[in-house]
């Protein structure tokens, strides 16, 4: 059925703050309806396939918990020292935590022999692993750095210790290990 409707221009309608339940809209294209305005929430609703904003709030928060979930949060885990090498204090102990898939390491140690490189300073579960060796500089007694080495097995190796040139680390070495990276 055809319907014939009067061209009006929008500024010629008279405004209403709060319409009645007598005012109408049509709606649509090929499939045009009459709805009235008390009843247009619910046509909007279902035509949307939208439920209400506190189910749709609800369901926004469910979705952010499940993924909040899937992110695997470790908690510190201490590491295992390698020979003549301990915590600078009783605080300062070496210890990583993964989160998702960054890695964390901290932890300030001495050594109880002189050395010049150490293969195995620490080692640790090797999830907690880069997926690639990784190297970081890091800050030892005084104005010496060293290079710390993070294998993907889980150890780390310390070398060039010094300022201008590689020296041996004296006993008692203040070892300040801070790092982070990407796992696989």
């Amino acid at each position: 059925m055809a319907v014939n409707v009067p061209l009006i221009l929008i500024n010629d309608l008279p405004e209403q703050e709060i319409p009645t339940d007598d005012v109408y809209l049509i709606i649509g294209g090929n499939d045009a309806k009459k709805v009235k305005v008390s009843n247009l929430s619910e046509y909007l609703k279902k035509r949307l396939q939208i439920e209400d904003i506190t189910t749709n709030v609800g369901n926004l928060f469910e979705n952010i918990n499940k993924k909040q979930d899937i992110i695997e949060d470790t908690g510190w885990v201490e590491c295992k020292y390698g020979n003549g090498i301990v915590p600078y204090t009783s605080n300062s102990h070496a210890r990583v935590r993964k989160i998702g898939n960054i890695v964390f390491l901290q932890g300030t140690l001495k050594n109880n022999t002189a050395w010049s490189t150490h293969d195995s300073i620490l080692t640790f579960d090797k999830k907690f692993a880069p997926s690639q060796e990784s190297r970081f500089l890091c800050q030892g007694s005084g104005l010496n750095r060293f290079l710390l080495t993070v294998r993907t097995t889980g150890i780390c190796k310390v070398e060039r210790y010094g300022t201008t040139k590689s020296i041996t680390v004296e006993t008692g070495a203040w070892l300040n290990v801070f790092a982070t990276w990407v796992t696989g």
